[in-house]
């Protein structure tokens, strides 16, 4: 055999040995070498948004009306004497103050975890955490 043939039938092993690599998926997803690699479970850590609820207390101020007493003077409207009968005005308010909730939603950034399957190299799935 001479060794241009040789040459010829290295390469074309190489060639079929690197296909026969892609098409089976067999390179480490860590390293990228060619090898017999082997399905390993990895936790991943990613950050999630996550709405927070809070909640706080706001001071509100409000009238409170004081009794109503019926109107005896000129009814302003000008209609008939039963308007004037019939009408009764609340009188002075006093001044209240209570406490209103208020609803706060923040955004945060929380870690995620979640189990994937990683194809990894006998030299590579011995170090932990890759």
């Amino acid at each position: 055999m001479t060794s241009t043939k040789l040459i010829a039938a290295l390469c074309g092993l190489l060639g079929l040995w690197s296909l026969v690599c892609i098409a089976g998926d067999g390179r480490c997803d860590h390293c990228g070498c060619c090898c017999e690699c082997q399905q390993v479970c990895r936790i991943v850590c990613e950050m999630k948004e996550v709405s927070k609820t809070t909640w706080c207390c706001q001071c509100e101020d409000f009238c409170v009306p004081g009794p109503s007493q019926r109107c005896d003077g000129d009814c302003s409207c000008g209609h008939c004497p039963d308007c004037r009968q019939q009408s009764w005005v609340p009188t002075a308010a006093y001044i209240k103050t209570r406490k209103v909730p208020v609803k706060q939603v923040q955004k945060v950034m929380k870690p995620s975890y979640k189990l994937v399957v990683v194809n990894l190299c006998p030299n590579c799935s011995q170090t932990p955490g890759k």
